[in-house]
């Protein structure tokens, strides 16, 4: 049963849940956590960088080249507002992980006590330790959006259920529809969760016969993809940039996610444990229980939606952040399983609880080892924050003369560069080029045509002996010589043979 406290007991522990995520980004996110200020990771000072530039006027994708979506890179700028650097960005990851943790609280309230709520939190922060890597990602920025959904939706669902008068339907449709529209336009899996939601809503108001409430809803919905969608739209076209968005944010993105040169592996299966446990545990549960009936449909629901787009694209760690709100919702159905065992000598539930309890503890046998090794690696870094690949970018900054900062190309340096100098590229491809020369070829004459016509003075790279087009590694030798090698990047200045 779940103990009704007073309105203090609820206020102290909602915000002891909101507490604990931002104590979590404090301890886990080594790319932006002032307890790590020398560390950095390619991704995150990318999404600065990008944020940064947003706030000096440039435009995402007709300025600087990319596939993720631009309200992620606003979201980036608005956290360089508050505050230039690592600072600004650190404290949006706070409002975002207090505001999961809020809602994951939330969704536990419906159906297990404090106890229960704080239990499902510790093991959520286990496996978000083990997907975070470094922070500062899209997957992590957006995922109280997902949590709100969720909680919005079974809220509903319980009210459509229990009473006459049906509430929230309005806050629910146009914040799903404004969380549609802002993760369509960041990464579009990531709305796995508000699609598998639209679909439960859909099924429970088709069996309750109510018509009114469904047109309602998809109004409201539209509503509130219109008031994200339509802006973004506008900044484009009225910077004369709209081609640039849609090819970059969809059909570039698109044809990257559907590239495959990743083939199957163990460690994408095994990091999609939650999907299949989810998937499994859907099919399982006592039916004949009001509550157990659409938390299962939204389980079976959100694992096969969730499990399908995280197959597109590459299985990066922090990609299956998406995930979480499954292992939030499977460690609820064992509370659930847990105190029906308790208050009564129902066979079937208590072999239903174990066999889940089994599964739970599978999935956090599977992420408490890297769970450990990344805090420990965390440790590391705040007793020894020395760092020679800092120290490297810092000597090629320094190498190049001042009047000269503005003619180079950056060739595959990797964005740390820029995120601990505080620059901005010279040059629009300035990541990922040999893989995003090969999925599209105009990249690669454009990136040679401009060093035969701009002839920057210097190129700064990664190990430019490594890099993965042949036609631009020869033109580089043919044109610069070796100026430098720090223990971060090469330097090189054109000459003339």
């Amino acid at each position: 049963m779940i103990k009704h406290l007073s309105k203090y007991e609820y206020l102290w522990g909602y915000a002891a849940a909101c507490i604990s995520g931002c104590i979590f980004v404090l301890i886990s996110a080594s790319w932006t956590s002032p307890l790590f200020p020398y560390e950095y990771g390619y991704d995150s000072a990318w999404y600065t960088l990008m944020g940064r530039a947003v706030t000096k006027g440039f435009i995402p994708y007709r300025d600087y080249f990319d596939l993720k979506g631009p309200v992620f890179f606003f979201i980036e700028a608005f956290g360089q507002i508050i505050r230039p650097g690592r600072t600004g960005v650190f404290i949006i990851e706070c409002i975002a992980a207090a505001l999961s943790s809020f809602f994951v609280a939330k969704i536990c309230r419906l159906y297990l006590s404090w106890k229960g709520t704080f239990l499902t939190l510790f093991l959520y922060y286990l496996a978000y330790t083990s997907l975070l890597w470094g922070g500062n990602t899209c997957e992590e920025i957006m995922l109280p959006l997902s949590f709100a959904c969720i909680y919005l939706t079974l809220k509903f669902i319980k009210t459509l259920k229990e009473e006459e008068t049906v509430r929230g339907i309005e806050t629910l449709a146009f914040f799903s529809g404004i969380a549609f529209g802002a993760m369509v336009l960041s990464k579009p899996t990531l709305a796995a969760f508000i699609v598998s939601c639209g679909i439960l809503i859909l099924i429970e108001l088709i069996k309750a016969k109510r018509k009114d409430l469904l047109i309602k809803m998809i109004l409201l919905f539209f509503a509130g993809a219109v008031f994200i969608i339509v802006p973004v739209c506008a900044y484009y076209i009225f910077n004369g940039a709209f081609n640039d968005f849609i090819y970059s944010a969809f059909v570039f993105a698109f044809r990257r996610s559907t590239d495959y040169y990743e083939s199957f592996s163990l460690e994408w299966e095994k990091n999609l444990c939650f999907c299949y446990a989810g998937f499994i545990t859907g099919l399982l549960l006592i039916k004949k229980d009001r509550d157990f009936g659409y938390r299962r449909l939204l389980l079976i629901t959100a694992s096969v939606v969730t499990y399908l787009l995280l197959h597109l694209g590459t299985p990066y760690t922090y990609y299956f952040i998406t995930e979480l709100p499954l292992w939030v919702l499977l460690l609820v159905e064992t509370g659930c399983l847990f105190e029906k065992t308790v208050q009564s000598a129902d066979k079937k539930a208590f072999c239903m609880f174990l066999f889940i309890f089994s599964l739970d503890l599978l999935i956090s046998f599977i992420y408490i080892n890297p769970a450990y090794d990344k805090l420990s690696e965390n440790w590391v870094f705040f007793k020894y924050p020395e760092n020679t690949y800092y120290d490297g970018c810092i000597d090629a900054y320094e190498d190049i003369p001042f009047y000269e900062r503005d003619d180079v190309y950056n060739l595959e340096s990797g964005m740390i560069y820029y995120e601990i100098t505080r620059q901005l590229p010279t040059n629009k491809y300035s990541v990922n080029l040999p893989y995003f020369m090969a999925l599209d070829p105009k990249i690669e004459s454009d990136v040679l045509s401009y060093l035969d016509t701009k002839k920057p003075k210097w190129i700064i790279s990664e190990k430019l002996g490594d890099f993965d087009n042949l036609n631009t590694r020869e033109y580089v030798f043919g044109h610069y010589e070796l100026y430098r090698t720090t223990s971060a990047l090469e330097i090189y200045r054109r000459v003339e043979y």
